[in-house]
């Protein structure tokens, strides 16, 4: 007797695969030049950059894109920021919010340094031409990002959130339930 799998199995397959991201490992927000950002990382980040206003997941993963190559333009141009700059930043930072002691997790600190190493490459006396040429290098990136972030954009330097046709009464991309709204 030969068994055929269901249809249901098939789909079922078909979604936690689609879900994955083409990366092949399910714990990937993104695969970037072979180097993997894991969803924890992200969701660190987010969490540790959400004090008062909301950060998304998608604005998270994709400055931890592109952290790299803001990073190390700003060391080979000498105005590098070290991890330890960075954390200082965070703190200090936390402190006028009315944050936490301090503690933030590693991608933090990365996302800290790209923001921080863009700001001193734009004040450079060539920051414009400096700055062109790290975003020639992003555009360039071998990038796939694992759809429950959205879609990849690198031209305009974006990952926007997608809602897939096939998801009904999930949560909305603005932070809604996905209900209608009382009236």
């Amino acid at each position: 007797m030969r068994v055929r799998p269901s249809a249901a199995v098939a789909v079922g397959v078909a979604g936690t695969l689609l879900l994955a991201g083409c990366t092949g490992d399910p714990s990937a927000a993104a695969v970037v030049d072979g180097r993997t950002i894991t969803r924890a990382d992200v969701e660190a980040a987010q969490d540790d950059l959400s004090a008062g206003e909301g950060v998304s997941g998608g604005e998270v993963l994709w400055i931890l894109t592109i952290a790299p190559a803001y990073i190390d333009a700003a060391t080979d141009a000498g105005v590098g920021v070290s991890e330890d700059e960075a954390r200082a930043a965070l703190v200090d930072g936390n402190e006028e919010a009315g944050g936490a002691d301090g503690e933030v997790a590693d991608s933090t600190v990365q996302v800290a340094r790209a923001i921080l190493s863009s700001q001193a490459l734009g004040s450079l006396e060539n920051g414009d031409e400096v700055l062109g040429e790290v975003q020639a290098r992003v555009t360039e990136l071998d990038v796939d990002v694992n759809p429950r972030y959205g879609e990849l954009d690198l031209a305009a330097g974006t990952i926007a959130p997608t809602v897939a046709p096939w998801i009904v009464g999930t949560a909305g991309t603005d932070g809604t339930d996905g209900a209608p709204a009382e009236g």
